[in-house]
């Protein structure tokens, strides 16, 4: 099958700032793209001008970038205008069975929706309207791309069942089945057993709420029999230096490291051996750093923010528990065996190479069934 990804945001800026990486080879779209390969099937991504890599990358897919036209109106961080791509679609619908864009907020989905009839799938993250504006360009938008615009006749798969309850209210034609983001299942191994660590994989942000962590954990070494275990902090961000301080200010230091931005090979080993990835966010959605750790075989404790947290909690991959603290600490080390065990189990499904195969069979049974 011949694949056109739109995802014109390829990684989560914060206040406005994208930082460009010398890579993007460890993006969320770059593993579903990957996990299609895998399967047989051709991808061509399309994405905005302002993510393009500093560096150039070698891709066993096609990658396209997009200028964003009057960024003051539309925020190439949130809802870019892309400019060409309407343009590259209409010349080019025909060298694809399908296209699969990300979201129905967003201006690409509009602008090409009339141009890929009987070939559109959207897949759907956000389970709640934008907060822009007290909310009423979402309202407006939803219900508008519902009812009077071409997106109203594509499929939707939804990525979580929060995202699927959402898009339910405003479109018909929903997936019942859910395709979440993939990991790669090549890059993020498992090993047999942990080491003495808890991981934290994110950008440092206000709303990451990391210093809850390290408060938490600082408390959680407190206990004599836990007093060699460390926290590996994964990631950078403007709140680096508080942080910094907030561990030395609990006199943790020889138990708090910051290891900065790794790519996904430099992390997988940080990852793997840890009791669980710690999670106690104030604002996400689906956080691809979940299904990595889960991929990894990491188990992990996380509150119930993400929409991840449901099925962390129905598979047993962890705890999915608000204002986790000690005890849960202590039981993400207790129970590890039987959370690791659960991660290994349902590593496979979720892996980008299952992610994509999930989406290729309900292509082919709701969208391109001669294809």
């Amino acid at each position: 099958m011949r694949i056109l990804l739109i995802n014109c945001i390829l990684s989560t800026s914060e206040q406005g700032v994208i930082t460009r990486r010398e890579s993007n080879e460890d993006c969320m779209i770059y593993n579903f793209a990957r996990g299609f390969v895998a399967n047989g099937h051709t991808v061509t991504i399309c994405a905005s001008e302002e993510f393009k890599p500093l560096e150039n990358e070698s891709n066993n897919f096609e990658v396209k970038y997009f200028e964003s036209k009057l960024p003051k109106l539309f925020r190439p961080d949130l809802i870019p205008y892309p400019k060409g791509l309407r343009s590259f679609v209409k010349a080019n619908i025909d060298r694809f069975d399908v296209v699969i864009a990300s979201e129905v907020f967003q201006l690409a989905t509009l602008l090409i929706a009339d141009l890929c009839k009987g070939k559109l799938v959207i897949w759907q993250e956000l389970s709640l309207h934008n907060r822009m504006l007290f909310k009423l360009p979402s309202k407006v938008w939803y219900n508008l791309t519902s009812t009077i615009t071409a997106v109203k006749d594509a499929l939707i798969v939804p990525r979580s069942e929060s995202a699927k309850k959402f898009i339910k209210r405003y479109f018909s034609n929903v997936s019942d089945e859910i395709v979440e983001h993939g990991a790669n299942g090549e890059v993020l191994k498992p090993v047999k057993h942990a080491n003495r660590t808890f991981v934290v994989v994110s950008q440092l942000i206000k709303r990451k709420n990391i210093e809850s962590i390290i408060k938490k954990f600082a408390d959680f070494i407190r206990c004599e029999k836990y007093s060699d275990f460390k926290l590996n902090i994964i990631g950078d961000g403007n709140e680096r230096v508080n942080l910094e301080k907030v561990v030395q200010g609990l006199g943790v230091i020889e138990n708090v490291v910051f290891c900065g931005f790794l790519n996904h090979h430099q992390m997988s080993g940080y990852l793997a051996n840890s009791y669980a990835l710690l999670v106690d966010t104030f604002r996400d959605l689906n956080m691809v750093t979940i299904p990595e750790s889960i991929v990894a075989g990491t188990p992990v404790l996380m509150n119930t923010v993400p929409n991840t947290a449901d099925f962390v909690h129905k598979n047993k991959l962890g705890l999915a528990v608000d204002n986790w603290g000690v005890i849960e600490l202590e039981e993400m080390v207790n129970k590890y065996a039987l959370f690791h065990a659960n991660c290994i189990a349902i590593r496979e499904t979720i892996s980008n190479i299952g992610s994509a195969r999930n989406m290729i069979s309900i292509i082919n049974r709701r969208v391109c069934k001669n294809v």
